[in-house]
């Protein structure tokens, strides 16, 4: 039996986006309403955790996220697709495992009280907390103060999220925001992350008066935005010397981070803090 060329070629191609369909792009979407434009990878698990590997579309680098952050419905597909894998639907891609007991390095200093930090995170997943999981280790954080009592923060919070999702929630996976609440009680501070659909994880509301390093860099005033590095170096802030910038200053500052890189960024970002104390003065 003959089988005309063209044919031929449709048939290849038909089979070879079924082979490859578990790196077929799609919107995955996270527990919080975050959309990801990415493609599934594989599926590994860390210590008693499974962590997402992604390739985002957008950038094309490698993002990992814990399972449990995505939405129920993706992490049954993930499920699937991790289950096909180790089936042998996909002999190229097979997931990697590190055993529980393997060793952790020892933290100490700042790396030690951010490590700290990180364990007691919280995100709002629908009416209730729950605990937030960090896949990687973040090199940059922007503390942001705010409540839901304070009208700039109301104004400004929206500008943050949008900007947020657009162009760091997996766009730099390295860096992260945290909300540090100034409400006045645990109930406001979820209603004001509802009511902003906050998409960023924020200090549990009984640590966020308590934790020293929440204390060390508390503004004097809200919203306040405070871009700090892993060593607990601050790189840029919403008021020096308790004159206040504001926190759009800082997220401008944080844009040229991002996009120019840390060198060409640094110099940038002086200059900037220098000229707006000199305003204020």
């Amino acid at each position: 039996m003959c089988i005309k060329p063209w044919i031929s070629l449709s048939l290849v191609l038909f089979f070879s986006c079924v082979a490859n369909s578990s790196l077929s792009a799609r919107t995955f979407k996270t527990l919080t309403g975050v959309p990801i434009d990415a493609s599934f990878i594989k599926l590994e698990t860390t210590g008693t955790q499974q962590v997402a590997v992604f390739k985002m579309d957008r950038t094309g680098r490698e993002y990992k996220l814990p399972l449990a952050r995505l939405s129920k419905h993706d992490q049954m597909f993930v499920r699937s697709q991790g289950k096909r894998q180790t089936s042998g639907g996909n002999n190229n891609v097979m997931p990697s495992k590190i055993p529980s007991s393997a060793p952790v390095p020892p933290q100490s200093g700042s790396n030690f009280a951010f490590a700290n930090l990180m364990s007691k995170l919280v995100s709002l997943q629908g009416s209730s907390f729950k605990s937030y999981d960090v896949a990687e280790s973040p090199q940059y954080f922007a503390f942001y103060f705010a409540a839901g009592w304070c009208g700039p923060c109301k104004r400004f919070t929206p500008q943050l999220a949008k900007y947020y999702k657009n162009n760091i929630a997996f766009a730099n996976p390295k860096f992260e925001i945290i909300f540090v609440s100034r409400d006045n009680s645990k109930s406001d501070m979820k209603g004001y992350m509802k009511e902003m659909n906050m998409p960023w994880p924020a200090v549990d509301y009984a640590n966020s008066n308590r934790e020293k390093l929440i204390q060390k860099y508390a503004p004097s005033g809200t919203p306040s935005l405070v871009l700090v590095d892993r060593s607990g170096k601050v790189i840029s802030e919403s008021f020096v010397d308790g004159k206040p910038r504001g926190a759009f200053a800082v997220k401008q500052d944080m844009a040229v981070w991002f996009t120019d890189g840390e060198r060409t960024a640094t110099g940038r970002i002086k200059s900037s803090l220098t000229h707006d104390k000199r305003v204020s003065d």
